[in-house]
């Protein structure tokens, strides 16, 4: 499986700055980031369920919240505030495991160590990182963090990765609750790891910490849908403009590489999608409308690396690379059960839907590769994995992520509901 290396790897760290002591800045330049660098972004606000796996980075315009019990293996950039909720841990020390995610037997990784991750928290409004008593199930984040305005519940902690990193920047204010901790610097100065007992005073604010730049959102490509519609096609549907395409219960879709475009999308539960990608070129899927996958889809690929069937994207990821979806309505993925992945899915995704409600929704259990944008919010249900693979490089959104989209787009503002 390829997937796209997130964060700044402890030796990588060490290469590049011997330490983490982190300095304040009167000229901090903000981070720019391209879309296609993460994982998951909206340009609205993002929701993460709880007791999911994110491996890559997570980011919005707007904010970004959680509902806690999640292992975010990569950083989170966030125009507005950033909310976990209780017992996440951001990246990894290689050594503590990661929150329990109470997945039965979907996940072999349930209290896992993960592979040593150090990342960063670049906030723009506040971040408020989750306690408890016990502090295994306070938040951790194991890297740096930037905002303006931090609260460190009780045993909360801003840790090191190796000895290096573990540092704090904040221009606003700083609250925390007993046994909240960080390991590096706080604006520069040694703030100690109070582990027990009461905190020693935070230093005074900064005039200036690293900020993120909001992402510059493609521009939505203008598509039209045919006449014909597709009601439980049999064989192969050639690629081409169709009117709707929908489905009935525990129906088999085959497509190929080449372009799509559909009025919109509604597919009845226990769908299989099989994708033949064994031109090697990709498939780019165009809907007018809304695109909308009941329960239980699985997603299917043959290509290089399948030996000549169809096998589940998750046994063949590095294909989810050829899979482009873009929708001018909502993206809605319906999830899986409780015991076994019964939804896999992937590809990318860009909804360039702006309205009432979540452009982007995923459901629960559902087992992702790919990348998942959205110009307005969007919404990940609880227990579920999710997968960055990358594009290929050079990555360019323009010719290979989303069908010729081009990257001159307007700006959209951050939004707050």
């Amino acid at each position: 499986m390829r997937s796209r290396k997130i964060g700044i790897t402890v030796l990588a760290l060490a290469a590049m700055f011997g330490v983490l002591a982190v300095a304040a800045s009167a000229d901090a330049a903000p981070v720019t980031k391209s879309l296609s660098e993460f994982a998951i972004f909206s340009g609205g606000n993002l929701s993460i369920g709880g007791h999911n796996l994110v491996n890559g980075d997570v980011g919005s315009n707007g904010n970004v919240d959680g509902q806690g019990n999640t292992q975010l293996n990569g950083s989170v950039y966030a125009g507005g505030n950033f909310t976990p909720g209780s017992t996440v841990h951001v990246g990894s020390n290689g050594v503590t495991a990661g929150p329990d995610l109470d997945s039965g037997t979907r996940f072999i990784s349930i209290g896992a160590v993960y592979p040593a991750l150090s990342v960063e928290v670049v906030v723009n409004g506040s971040v408020s990182f989750g306690g408890d008593a016990n502090p295994v199930n306070a938040d951790h984040v194991y890297g740096n963090v930037y905002t303006k305005n931090v609260t460190l519940s009780q045993n909360a902690g801003i840790e090191k990765v190796a000895g290096l990193g573990g540092n704090l920047e904040y221009t606003g204010s700083f609250s925390r609750n007993g046994g909240a901790h960080v390991d590096g610097l706080v604006n520069g100065v040694s703030w100690g790891p109070a582990i027990t007992g009461s905190n020693p005073a935070a230093p005074a604010a900064l005039g200036s910490t690293k900020t993120f730049a909001a992402v510059t959102l493609p521009t939505p490509t203008s598509f039209s849908a045919g006449v014909t519609a597709l009601s439980d096609p049999s064989g192969t549907v050639a690629p081409g403009h169709w009117a709707a395409l929908t489905t009935t219960l525990n129906h088999t879709v085959n497509l190929t590489s080449g372009d799509y475009y559909f009025s919109s999308i509604n597919t009845g539960g226990g769908l299989t999608l099989n994708i033949d990608l064994t031109s090697g070129l990709p498939i780019n899927l165009y809907v007018v409308g809304n695109a909308t996958f009941g329960q239980d889809t699985l997603l299917q690929v043959k290509g290089a690396g399948t030996g000549g069937v169809f096998v589940p994207l998750s046994q063949a990821s590095d294909l989810a690379t050829l899979i482009n979806w873009e929708t001018h309505g909502k993206f809605i993925l319906g999830g899986g059960n409780t015991t076994s992945w019964t939804t896999i899915f992937g590809g990318t995704v860009y909804s360039t839907y702006f309205g009432t409600g979540d452009g982007l929704t995923i459901g629960q259990r559902v087992d992702w590769y790919g990348a998942l944008y959205a110009v307005d919010s969007a919404n990940l249900a609880d227990h579920s994995r999710f997968t960055y693979v990358s594009v290929p490089e050079p990555a360019s959104l323009t010719l290979l992520v989303l069908g010729g989209l081009g990257l001159a787009g307007k700006m959209f503002r951050r939004r707050t509901r």
